[in-house]
């Protein structure tokens, strides 16, 4: 009988010449049996990935359709804020004269139909000179946490125009030292000094 991994020692049966003889004591070496070692892979197989992520996610502009879901996103990235103050700030960016060829809103990462990041664009326009400059302050960035590995292409997408300069007025502590990495050059610390003249009343001729 073959047994795979075990070693075979065959037990030597007595000879005839020895019958009758007092038996001597033999040590018989029994078959052991060694089970099989399955060898542990090199690569083990990856943790489940949901299928949230596995989904196509891209980055686009966000859209008129988008606000009440931007809302929402903006709203659970910014606990702080309500529902009622990111509708009135999409609100004034849809009021807002946007310059031609920039984003109304801002851009939005998408995955499985569902926007998963936001960043809001505050575009202007300026003289300077004989041609208008565009100025463009970014803004409310957020994404969320299994997707942040496109945060920074989000930046990169809103960020991409050559001929615009962008600011970021607003970024929050924990933010300064990505912002800096991300090309930004710290242009104050927000101190803001002004002088204030008062008003002088004057008397009218009687």
């Amino acid at each position: 009988m073959l047994v795979q991994g075990a070693a075979l020692v065959p037990i030597k049966s007595l000879s005839p010449q020895n019958r009758g003889l007092p038996r001597r004591r033999k040590t018989i070496n029994l078959p052991v049996v060694v089970a099989p070692i399955t060898p542990t892979p090199r690569n083990p197989t990856p943790p489940t990935v949901p299928s949230l992520l596995l989904s196509a996610v891209r980055c686009r502009q966000i859209v008129d359709t988008d606000v009440s879901t931007v809302i929402m996103l903006l709203k659970n990235g910014f606990p702080c804020r309500s529902c009622e103050y990111w509708s009135q700030v999409l609100d004034r960016l849809a009021k807002h004269p946007t310059p031609a060829g920039m984003p109304k809103y801002g851009y939005l990462i998408e995955s499985a139909g569902a926007p998963v990041g936001a960043i809001l664009l505050i575009s202007s326009s300026i003289q300077e000179g004989d041609k208008l400059a565009v100025r463009c302050n970014l803004s409310s960035w957020f994404v969320e946490p299994e997707f942040r590995i496109h945060a920074s292409p989000l930046i990169s997408q809103a960020t991409r125009k050559q001929d615009v300069t962008y600011f970021n007025i607003s970024p929050a502590n924990q933010t300064l030292s990505i912002v800096e990495a991300q090309g930004f050059t710290r242009y104050s610390d927000g101190r803001f000094v002004a002088r204030i003249f008062p008003s002088v009343a004057q008397r009218a001729p009687v």
